[in-house]
């Protein structure tokens, strides 16, 4: 199983260290396999774009729960999860 995650976030601030990423319903971490970062920015302003890969390293499906690297001050933009080359998730 692949999931690919797309996220982008505004804000002029850099990401602080938090908690974030991929884990399991029972806290275990979901090893990244890859992260391409785009920045885009415009005056105090800027759009950061994550795409980050994951794969399941169980022999069984499994539920995660996915924590977003943003600041308190960052604004959430859009979400998008592809799990098998598929839309599974999309916000707005």
């Amino acid at each position: 199983m692949l999931i690919i995650l797309i996220v982008s976030l505004a804000y002029y601030q850099a990401l602080a260290a938090t908690r974030n990423g991929l884990f399991t319903t029972d806290n275990i971490p979901i090893h990244l396999l890859s992260l391409k970062t785009s920045v885009y920015s415009e005056g105090p302003y800027a759009e950061i774009e994550y795409s980050q890969q994951y794969k399941n390293p169980f022999n069984h499906p499994i539920e995660t729960v996915y924590y977003f690297p943003r600041t308190e001050n960052s604004v959430f933009h859009k979400f998008e999860a592809i799990l098998n080359e598929k839309v599974t998730g999309n916000y707005p």
